[in-house]
């Protein structure tokens, strides 16, 4: 498995906390075996309540070879960033399905698929 991820966010700007947790990840065999797909559960939990969304990252090989960092683990603290950016910049929506490209500026960056 080339991608581990796992990281908790406190006090979001709604006052909420998210843990995020990887379910799978594996190869899309049935359009593209060179693309990984990533599914990720986010709880997302507000004083007493809780709520589980779930929602995918497609990583092309060629991205996860370009991903910062030489190991799988340097490689997986670079998304779980890009993701801790994005739930904070655009908040928490509903089966999510984000894309990973790498930029040679800026980084990592997910895009909305």
């Amino acid at each position: 498995m080339p991608l581990n991820i796992g990281f908790h966010i406190s006090h979001l700007t709604d006052g909420s906390d998210l843990e995020v947790r990887q379910d799978s990840c594996q190869r899309d065999t049935a359009v593209d075996p060179s693309i990984w797909v990533i599914s990720l559960s986010v709880i997302r939990t507000l004083g007493k309540s809780s709520t589980t969304l779930r929602g995918t990252i497609t990583v092309p090989e060629e991205t996860l070879t370009e991903l910062p960092g030489e190991s799988d683990g340097e490689k997986s603290r670079a998304v779980e960033q890009a993701l801790a950016t994005w739930f904070g910049a655009r908040g928490l929506n509903a089966d999510f399905d984000l894309g990973a490209v790498v930029d040679k500026q800026t980084g990592v960056r997910l895009i909305s698929l």
